[in-house]
């Protein structure tokens, strides 16, 4: 809703503003969302299961149920 009004009402944009802030939000929803499933797949990949996957409007956060005792090896 902000992005929409920030693009549309606040810019003078428009119709045309206001869905560019509101697929602009969306995306990166999408990314955030993505780089959290990218770390659980990482700690599935060596053995560590992931408790849940928090997103927030600044970011997101998967948390572990444990930590790796050992580092990752680079593949």
């Amino acid at each position: 809703m902000w992005a929409a009004l920030q693009f549309g009402l606040f810019n003078r944009g428009g119709w045309a503003g206001a869905i560019f802030g509101i697929v602009v939000t969306l995306l990166l929803f999408i990314i955030v969302v993505l780089h959290e499933l990218g770390h659980s797949v990482a700690a599935l990949h060596y053995g560590v299961p992931v408790k849940q996957i928090v997103v927030l409007p600044i970011g997101g956060v998967a948390q572990l149920s444990r930590i790796p005792e050992n580092q990752a090896r680079s593949l």
